[in-house]
């Protein structure tokens, strides 16, 4: 025994099933920004290690008056 849908529902099935098809397009791109965003960072931070390891002093001099300066300015704005 077959069913067939009438030509409403058929309608309202077909804007879901686009609309579902948009958001996960749309969930696709952003989840490549973030994945190109985390390779970022991830290179960043071994970066900033290699610096940290070489351990030449006015280099973490230079570090120390950043991270000192950042927290400066998170301790303003609470």
């Amino acid at each position: 025994m077959y069913y067939y849908m009438d030509e409403e529902t058929e309608k309202i099935l077909a804007g879901i099933l686009e609309n579902i098809i948009k958001r996960y397009e749309c969930l696709e791109s952003h989840m490549g920004c973030l994945e190109n965003d985390i390779k970022t960072i991830r290179k960043e931070m071994k970066e900033a290690a290699i610096l940290l390891r070489d351990k030449q002093s006015w280099r973490l001099e230079e570090v120390k008056k950043e991270v000192d300066g950042f927290i400066a300015r998170i301790e303003k704005t609470d």
